[in-house]
């Protein structure tokens, strides 16, 4: 059977190397594989503020950052009633420690936990990996720390 690919709204929150998806829409996803364009914000929409240690003062920088780690599109899939992402990272050899966690509660800054994802693919001619891994809902945010 051929999956269906859609598009879906997003945006990617990022936050110095941190990341995360958001789609804009709230109302229930069929089953089935959509794409859905990403965007980085470096100031946590949650909190008005930077997520990393002395970051406050140059976010065109850490902004510039993120947009070139994270890739352009996000694949997200519905099984069963549970949602999946696939996020591309870039460089992935100039980072280490990488990380994902997921927000439980929308708006809640304070309620993200740790996702370990599955590296779906790698390229090494390309310097990418793509990560899957589950989220609540496809309204939720995901945030993946590393360093630079």
């Amino acid at each position: 059977m051929r999956q269906k690919i859609n598009r879906l709204g997003a945006m990617v929150l990022c936050l110095l190397m941190s990341m995360g998806l958001f789609a804009t829409s709230a109302m229930a996803v069929d089953n089935g594989a959509y794409t859905a364009a990403t965007s980085t914000y470096y100031i946590n929409p949650d909190t008005g503020h930077t997520d990393d240690a002395g970051g406050d003062g140059s976010t065109a920088i850490g902004e510039g950052m993120c947009r070139s780690v994270l890739g352009k599109t996000a694949l997200v899939e519905v099984e069963d009633g549970t949602t999946y992402v696939t996020l591309r990272i870039n460089l992935l050899s100039n980072l280490s420690n990488l990380a994902f966690e997921v927000q439980q509660t929308a708006g809640d800054a304070n309620s993200y936990t740790a996702v370990t994802p599955d590296i779906m693919a790698e390229n090494a001619a390309n310097d990418t990996a793509d990560y899957r891994f589950a989220v609540p809902s496809a309204t939720s945010y995901v945030r993946c720390t590393a360093y630079v």
